[in-house]
């Protein structure tokens, strides 16, 4: 295009001069006020390192504490791989220095959240006993798939790959309902290997013994519960009110937003049961001469369990996820 643009030396110089100025003096000036906001209280960071480059050759790793509850950065620091034996060591390094940073700065630390790095461990389990030292579900849920996945690629293995998706979900909803109890936690996340073999109670554990959530009803039991529903409404529909003084319920209607006053009606006839009683009594005998029957009310009705999805490209479908740190941290206990 013909036109003039400074120079690489005069680029480096302007930036050095004029922009990292700049850029340091709010950073400080955040900093301080962020700090600020935590001087009353007990602080829960959560950090992280993060290196240049992947494999055991990075030349910077950059660790950076987060306040669990703004989600704010508090401070970071950039260590070189000069500054420290090995480019292994940089993120204990950046770890240490960034905590004593703020402490120093006046921050009461009282529990510290990071991945399962075994030196962060070490160390906060000699020089920091003090501090509560907990994992950070993200990272626990992450190791947990790669281990998954590795196996599931097993020829005798891969069926597990389907089950990734809802272990990983799981091991989520243990963190977020064990209330903060290491051993709940535990029972929780060990149930998982009942559930995925249908078995819904299990005895031995000290608080954990079943699942939480209702029956699970196949598609047969669906049909089948809704035509005795069907059959018990349409021979009781008309029922008279009970005889004597007339008797009344209040129910609350969703239409007029208050409670209505109701019949009581006499008690329900179940005397169509009988003719079913006794033709169940019937085809048990017929079965034990002849073998079992099929219903062919269900067929070919029913579909997979585990179903591929498809992918949404329309972000107006897409659901509300839950976030990181929304979900309470877990015990330091895996």
């Amino acid at each position: 295009m013909n036109l003039k643009s400074i120079s690489e030396d005069t680029y480096t110089a302007l930036r050095k001069k004029c922009v990292f100025p700049t850029i340091t003096k709010t950073w400080i000036n955040e900093r301080n006020a962020v700090l600020t906001d935590l001087a009353s209280q007990e602080v829960v960071l959560c950090g992280d390192g993060r290196c240049d480059s992947p494999g055991h050759s990075a030349k910077y790793c950059t660790y950076t504490f987060l306040d669990a509850q703004s989600n704010k950065v508090v401070d970071f620091k950039v260590v070189s791989v000069t500054q420290v034996s090995n480019s292994n060591a940089m993120e204990l390094h950046g770890f240490k220095e960034a905590l004593k940073t703020i402490e120093d700065d006046g921050v009461h630390v009282s529990t510290i959240s990071t991945d399962r790095h075994p030196q962060i461990v070490k160390e906060m389990r000699i020089n920091n006993p003090e501090k509560f030292h907990e994992f950070d579900p993200w990272h626990v849920a992450k190791g947990v798939s790669k281990k998954l996945t590795a196996e599931a690629k097993r020829r005798s293995c891969e069926d597990l790959g389907a089950w990734i998706p809802s272990i990983i979900n799981h091991l989520w909803w243990c963190a977020q309902n064990c209330a903060e109890d290491a051993v709940l936690l535990k029972e929780k996340w060990v149930s998982v290997i009942h559930h995925v073999t249908n078995r819904h109670d299990w005895p031995g554990n000290r608080h954990y013994h079943c699942c939480d959530h209702e029956t699970h009803f196949g598609y047969d039991v669906m049909v089948h519960a809704s035509m005795l529903a069907a059959l018990d409404h349409n021979n009781n529909v008309n029922r008279e009110q009970s005889v004597g003084e007339p008797k009344y319920k209040t129910a609350w209607s969703k239409v007029h937003k208050n409670f209505r006053a109701r019949p009581v009606a006499v008690g329900k006839d179940y005397s169509y049961m009988r003719v079913m009683v006794a033709d169940v009594l019937s085809s048990v005998n017929d079965t034990r001469d002849s073998g079992p029957t099929q219903n062919s009310a269900c067929n070919g009705s029913t579909g997979k369990t585990i179903q591929r999805t498809n992918y949404l490209t329309d972000t107006s479908v897409f659901p509300i996820q839950v976030e990181r740190f929304m979900v309470k941290l877990l015990p330091c206990m895996f």
